[in-house]
């Protein structure tokens, strides 16, 4: 009870390298360095009352963050206030007061893909050999960024790749993590077209060609070492502008290849699977996403039966 925020946590820090990923380690440890222990200080675990906890969260809402730092500092002292609790035997603050409530919330973000014809234009205007056959691979799978990043070269086989792993953008003495995927239904063989399984085996006899070291340890889109996710995200701004298409996020080339899968009356359930879901709502709920042309039909028809309804 004598122990102060600060003290505890290292106590913590090692509880939680048994029970999280080191990402996710990582990720809250800079949240908790920059955020909790300020606000806290020295003060001892056994002293901090209802009001402190309240004043603490209120001074992270001044801050007007976004909802998703919220969200995390939400779970963080969860699982740090229940560590409390479980080992110190201090009430659990974080259930008692509830969790941080941003009034102001911000407006999300409407999701944008692209059709087919967009990626065309993008693509055409990718005259770099690796970032051509990656935003191909992107677009023409589903497969997450960090999945891609992560591929090796021996992940590419007869007629699929191989996902197992995801790169993150968190750091280890210099290196950048390789680690388990999102979820279970994340490890899975993606099955790809002739024409990207083509361009991929190109890019492999470019990396024989031009790097003396090459290996199939190689990443599929790098070489010896991955791209990094801002690299790749100032790569796609830039292609993007030269292209003059809309811009959208990396993550949105899955959003459209989901997209242009189910108005293609693909099946959900094989959608799902090919993005790696655990849970199938989430491909329908986040995922796809009607086209403009699907919407012209909708309207099309509904301006038909109110016309005409007197016919029936």
């Amino acid at each position: 009870m004598n122990n102060t925020i600060k003290e505890v946590y290292q106590n913590y820090l090692e509880y939680s390298k048994l029970k999280n990923k080191l990402t996710t380690v990582q990720h809250e440890y800079y949240k908790f360095i920059n955020y909790v222990i300020p606000f806290f200080g020295n003060k001892k675990i056994g002293d901090i009352t209802k009001n402190d906890f309240i004043s603490f969260q209120a001074s992270l809402l001044n801050l007007d963050y976004s909802n998703s730092f919220y969200s995390d500092m939400n779970s963080l002292c969860k699982k740090f206030w229940t560590y409390l609790n479980l080992i110190y035997d201090v009430e659990n603050l974080s259930v008692r007061v509830g969790n941080i409530q941003n009034k102001n919330t911000r407006v999300v973000k409407e999701k944008q893909t692209w059709t087919k014809k967009e990626f065309k234009k993008f693509i055409n205007k990718v005259d770099d050999p690796i970032y051509h056959a990656l935003f191909d691979t992107l677009f023409y799978t589903g497969i997450r960024k960090g999945e891609a990043l992560a591929l090796k070269i021996s992940d590419l086989k007869c007629n699929y790749i191989s996902i197992s792993g995801t790169l993150t953008k968190e750091c280890f003495n210099g290196k950048r993590i390789i680690t388990s995927p999102k979820s279970r239904t994340s490890i899975r063989n993606v099955p790809i077209d002739l024409i990207l399984l083509k361009e991929l085996k190109h890019l492999i006899e470019y990396y024989k060609k031009n790097y003396p070291d090459y290996n199939e340890d190689f990443f599929l889109f790098g070489g010896n070492k991955p791209i990094s996710t801002t690299t790749l995200e100032r790569k796609k701004n830039e292609y993007c502008k030269l292209a003059e298409v809309k811009q959208i996020r990396i993550h949105d080339l899955r959003h459209s290849h989901a997209t242009i899968l189910y108005n293609k009356n693909v099946k959900v359930k094989t959608i799902q699977e090919r993005l790696g879901h655990a849970d199938i709502s989430t491909t329908l709920n986040t995922y796809v996403h009607t086209d403009i042309k699907e919407q012209k039909r909708l309207i099309k028809k509904i301006n038909l039966l109110r016309m005409f309804h007197w016919l029936i």
